[in-house]
């Protein structure tokens, strides 16, 4: 795990890690909260911790497909798929130190927005939901990674996902209030469900459930096509 921690950009030096942990963060929340002003006329504090679940789910994604092209430039990932495809150290390790990561992310600022009076209430459900976020957004970086194997650029898929990650979530806005079109598509990820949960209270324990389990068999049957028969 120290390896992985050592190999990520945002832990090289203090700079890049405020940028990363706090600064783009804090930047983000008040982002999305004065484009929700403008479509309800009122402060909802609650966008604040819809925004640092995305920053987190988007830095654990992002984490995970660097490591693994990292992994891949070193020739590490190729020794992996021939003789241990599924070790649970080497993949263990990238999911112990991104998920330390982006907890510390999550947490860093969730005690700064508890200092502005966030309902904590709702900071009681974002928490409930920083574990799946962290894990789910970990396997779509994987999966990421995995549909960029072959391009020219590894991280386009990563790249794309984190582009449409604002839109699909509903942070800065409801899903509900989309044109039918991309309600539909925002539907088709998880990230609306749970920030409805934010926002309702109603948890889709079923939902995610599901969510969950599609992503890891689409996730694993992928990875055996490409890497096992190369």
């Amino acid at each position: 795990m120290r390896v992985q921690l050592a190999s990520l950009p945002y832990t090289q030096n203090i700079k890049t890690f405020l940028t990363h942990f706090l600064i783009s963060p804090i930047i983000q929340m008040f982002f999305y909260l004065l484009i929700n002003q403008q479509y309800s006329g009122e402060t909802n504090m609650t966008v604040l911790l819809a925004s640092l679940l995305l920053s987190t789910s988007s830095f654990a994604l992002g984490s995970m497909t660097q490591l693994l092209v990292m992994d891949a430039s070193l020739g590490i990932f190729k020794e992996v798929t021939v003789h241990k495809p599924f070790s649970l150290k080497y993949w263990g390790d990238k999911f112990l130190a991104i998920f330390f990561c982006a907890a510390v992310l999550f947490i860093m600022n969730s005690m700064l927005l508890l200092m502005i009076g966030v309902d904590f209430a709702v900071m009681a459900r974002a928490f409930m939901l920083l574990p799946y976020a962290i894990i789910f957004s970990a396997f779509l970086g994987i999966f990421s990674f995995i549909l960029s194997a072959k391009m020219a650029n590894d991280f386009f898929f990563a790249n794309l996902f984190e582009a449409i990650l604002p839109i699909v979530s509903g942070a800065a806005v409801s899903v509900e209030l989309y044109p039918p079109l991309f309600k539909g598509f925002s539907r088709l990820f998880a990230y609306s469900y749970m920030t409805d949960f934010l926002y309702t209270g109603h948890f889709p324990f079923g939902i995610l459930v599901i969510f969950m389990i599609i992503m890891i068999t689409i996730t694993v049957l992928l990875y055996k096509v490409i890497f096992r028969k190369k």
